[in-house]
C-alpha cells in the first residue's frame, strides 16, 4: 500500500511540474515584452521572466534648462560724488555686485542601448548637447555677452534588481567624457574720460573619468512609475584658459594677453526625479514617456572669474522605444 501511495505522489509531482513548465512557456510566448525582470515570482509568476531574445532601445530627450555660474560677478555703479571744502576732498561711491544670469534655453539628449539575451545586464550610451548665449547691458555704458557649449557622452553598464514587485533599483557604472567651453566678452565706454575698455576671456575644458549612479522606480500601477536618479563622477583633464584685455584712450592704448593650461580633477554630481509611463503595442514594441526635473553641478568650474560652481537646472521630456 505504501508503495502505491509513493508512486501516485511521484506521478502527481511529475504532472504538476509539467503543467508549470508548459504554462510558463505559454506565458512567456504571450507576454514577450510585458515582463519585469526585477519582480519577485512570489507576487506574480510571470513578472520574473527574462526573454531569451535581446532588447534594443532608442531614446530622445528635450531639455529646457537654465544655467547658473558663480564667480562671474559684475560691479554696477549706483552713485558717485566728490566734494571739496576748505582744502578737504570728500568722495562717496556706491555700487552693487551680482552674478550673471542666463536665459532658459532648449537642448537635447539622445541615447541607445542593448539588453543581452537571457540576462538582466544592459549597456547604454547617452549624448547630451546644450548651448546658450546671454547678452545685455549690465550698466548704461557696459555691454556683456556670455556664451557656453556643453557636450557630455556617457557609456553605462546597468543591472536592475527588485526587493519586491513595486520597487526597482538599478545601479550602474561607466565612463563619462565632457567638453565644456565658455567665453565672456565685456565692453565698457566712459564718455567723461573718452575711454573704451573691454575684455574677451575664454575657457575650454575637456575631461574623462569614471561614473557611478543609482536609479530607483516605484510602480504606481496602470503603467505609471515614479523615478529618481543620483550620479557622481570625477573627470580628469585640463583647462585651456585665455585672457585678453584692452584699454583705448585719447593718446594711446593698452593691451594684455595671458594663457593658462591647467590640469584638472573636476567633480560632478547629477540628480533627477519625475514620473514615467510605459505600454507595449505592435507585437512587442514598447513606448516609454518621462517628465521630470534635473540638476547638474560641476564644482569650482569657473576659471575666467573667481572660482564658482557651474550648475544646470530645468525640466526634461523623454520618449523611448524598445523592441
Amino acid at each position: 500500500m505504501a508503495t502505491i501511495v509513493r508512486k501516485r505522489n511521484r506521478v502527481l509531482k511529475t504532472l504538476l511540474l509539467l503543467f508549470v513548465f508548459v504554462s510558463q512557456g505559454s506565458l512567456e510566448a504571450y507576454y514577450p515584452r510585458t515582463y519585469n525582470p526585477m519582480c519577485s515570482p512570489i507576487c506574480n509568476p510571470i513578472c520574473n521572466l527574462v526573454p531569451s531574445d535581446g532588447e534594443i532601445f532608442f531614446s530622445g530627450d528635450f531639455l529646457y534648462w537654465n544655467v547658473y555660474q558663480g564667480g562671474l560677478n559684475q560691479c554696477h555703479k549706483v552713485f558717485a560724488t566728490e566734494t571739496t571744502s576748505a582744502d578737504k576732498v570728500s568722495s562717496e561711491f556706491r555700487a552693487k555686485q551680482s552674478d550673471l544670469d542666463a536665459q532658459w534655453t532648449p537642448g537635447f539628449r539622445v541615447g541607445a542601448g542593448y539588453r543581452f539575451p537571457s540576462s538582466k545586464w544592459a549597456i547604454a550610451v547617452y549624448w547630451t548637447q546644450f548651448s546658450f548665449n546671454s547678452h545685455g547691458h549690465s550698466a548704461p555704458q557696459q555691454k556683456l555677452r556670455w556664451h557656453l557649449d556643453f557636450d557630455v557622452l556617457d557609456i553605462l553598464v546597468k543591472y536592475p534588481f527588485s526587493p519586491n514587485c513595486s520597487f526597482t533599483i538599478t545601479p550602474f557604472a561607466g565612463v563619462r567624457g565632457a567638453e565644456i567651453d565658455q567665453s565672456l566678452k565685456l565692453g565698457r565706454i566712459d564718455p567723461c574720460q573718452c575711454t573704451l575698455s573691454g575684455m574677451h576671456n575664454k575657457q575650454d575644458f575637456f575631461g574623462v573619468g569614471p561614473l557611478m549612479g543609482i536609479e530607483a522606480k516605484l510602480n504606481l500601477g496602470a503603467g505609471f512609475d515614479l523615478y529618481g536618479e543620483a550620479v557622481a563622477s570625477v573627470l580628469f583633464g585640463n583647462f585651456d584658459v585665455k585672457f585678453k584685455n584692452f584699454d583705448r584712450f585719447d593718446g594711446g592704448s593698452n593691451f594684455s594677453y595671458l594663457k593658462q593650461n591647467l590640469n584638472a580633477c573636476q567633480s560632478v554630481v547629477d540628480a533627477a526625479f519625475g514620473i514615467s509611463w510605459s505600454d507595449s503595442f505592435c507585437d512587442g514594441l514598447r513606448l516609454t514617456l518621462k517628465l521630470g526635473l534635473e540638476h547638474h553641478c560641476y564644482f569650482d568650474y569657473n576659471r575666467i572669474g573667481s572660482y564658482g560652481n557651474l550648475c544646470f537646472d530645468g525640466g526634461t521630456f523623454s520618449a523611448s522605444l524598445s523592441y
